[in-house]
């Protein structure tokens, strides 16, 4: 673990001032606690909010930043004033992304650093073509450093919260290719999936929509045990949720199944 933190910390120390985006997952948490230990000046967190973002993420980027004093800019990206991405295309990512660096680039030109790790390369991320062109860098990635890696890293540090912390992709990785966002689908995808884990506490959930669909996704343990209780106080919450699409539609149960909302042509 030491000889990670300290590759981590050569390629900190060879800037002279960082900007680093911080979403609330454990990656680009864990990228701010190294990036900022001893009180490095000239480097801030800078993290965006929008209907995509997970509030419970924001609460604790806010709660983090107050406890170690971290030097915080909220910022509001504007990508739902983009109708490349609201339409929400196969690379939506790309739009998003594009938009979040470049915002950063009104604001600082100092190294823009993201929480990307290298399992991340070997999935599909439009908007690691977005960050090349801002030139921003990944740590993580640079160190050679794993998903896996990473929550350990957490522990190490002490920050048993953040290792244990699930995936947390924005929300509107929940919404089918091809099928258009809208902040009003996205609360709703928000609402059921914290009422799910406050209320089944499955290892995962996901709240997939298209305008005919809308199905739960949960992790193999979750989904076995789900009794025909749950399964129908789940069915009432999304129905309440939904209720101003008429009719709500369809509500099935699956297993999780990473990026089964995108749809990329020649792929299974």
């Amino acid at each position: 673990m030491n000889d990670h933190l300290k590759n981590l910390e050569n390629i900190f120390g060879l800037v002279n001032a960082a900007a680093l985006a911080v979403s609330g997952g454990v990656d680009s948490m864990l990228l701010a606690v190294v990036a900022l230990n001893g009180g490095r000046k000239n480097f801030e967190v800078f993290h965006a909010v929008s209907p995509a973002v997970q509030r419970d993420g924001t609460k604790r980027v806010k709660k983090f930043a107050k406890q170690f004093q971290w030097p915080l800019r909220i910022i509001e990206v504007g990508e739902f004033q983009d109708e490349n991405y609201l339409r929400n295309p196969v690379n939506r990512c790309f739009y998003c992304k594009h938009n979040l660096y470049k915002v950063f680039r009104t604001l600082t030109q100092a190294t823009i650093f993201s929480g990307t790790n290298r399992d991340d390369l070997q999935d599909f991320r439009p908007g690691l073509k977005a960050a090349e062109e801002h030139g921003v860098r990944h740590p993580f990635v640079e160190a050679g450093i794993t998903k896996d890696v990473i929550r350990q890293l957490a522990n190490y540090r002490g920050f048993k919260e953040l290792a244990d912390l699930p995936a947390q992709p924005c929300l509107s990785s929940r919404v089918m290719t091809g099928t258009r966002i809208s902040s009003e689908v996205l609360d709703s995808i928000y609402a059921v999936e914290v009422w799910v884990r406050e209320n089944i506490e499955p290892r995962v959930v996901r709240c997939r929509f298209s305008k005919k669909s809308i199905c739960i996704e949960l992790d193999a343990t979750a989904f076995k045990s789900l009794s025909e209780e749950q399964r129908v106080a789940i069915m009432r919450i999304v129905a309440h949720s939904f209720r101003f699409m008429s009719p709500v539609p369809e509500i099935s149960f699956s297993l999780y199944r990473m990026g089964s909302a995108v749809t990329i042509p020649g792929r299974v």
